[in-house]
């Protein structure tokens, strides 16, 4: 992929009412520990990890999956200069609302990015693919004489996203994303 340079708003500004959701840490001790004793508190952050599924104009058999973040920078980070790689594997969740278990699916979504400076910056990740991928919780339905659809049973949908966040092929933060529902099989609308 082509790598894409991160250009904040207002270099330097981090929001401090910002939410955090997951970190995840090499063993017991974080990268800016391990790689320049930089305070324990303060490293790279993922932030409000969303997951949309969008139609696609024109296509009405295709859906847009969606992963937007914040990612948190400090200033003393030793990412600020470096490529990172920054991934979102969305997968299916079971939610015990149906008679049968999810489809196992997976769908990476990722990227290379160069770390200009400290702050907080949006991101975002996607991909299109066929709607009916997404049906992770098969719909039940007949085939009538003349070649209609006759449905049994519609069940919903439920997919999540981790955002993972890597330098040098070690992870260094992640987050997880809300579960996001819809219909997306056969007797679907979503």
């Amino acid at each position: 992929m082509r790598p894409s340079t991160y250009h904040p708003p207002t270099v330097g500004q981090t929001d401090p009412s910002a939410r955090r959701v997951r970190r995840r840490f090499a063993g017991t001790t974080t990268l800016a520990v391990r790689v320049g004793g930089c305070d324990d508190h303060r490293v790279v952050t993922v932030l409000d990890p969303e997951l949309r599924v969008e139609q696609v104009d024109g296509h009405p058999g295709r859906r847009r999956l969606v992963v937007t973040y914040r990612l948190e920078i400090p200033a003393d980070d030793p990412v600020i200069g470096r490529q990172i790689q920054e991934e979102a594997v969305v997968t299916a969740v079971d939610e015990h609302d149906a008679p049968v278990r999810p489809e196992p699916v997976e769908f990476r979504l990722g990227n290379d990015a160069t770390v200009d400076s400290a702050g907080v910056f949006g991101r975002r990740l996607w991909t299109e693919v066929h709607r009916f991928q997404l049906d992770v919780e098969r719909d039940w339905w007949d085939t009538d004489q003349g070649g209609g659809t006759k449905p049994i049973l519609e069940l919903v949908d439920h997919l999540t996203a981790t955002v993972s966040i890597s330098l040098d092929e070690e992870v260094v933060a992640s987050g997880v994303c809300p579960t996001t529902t819809g219909s997306w099989g056969a007797l679907g609308s979503d």
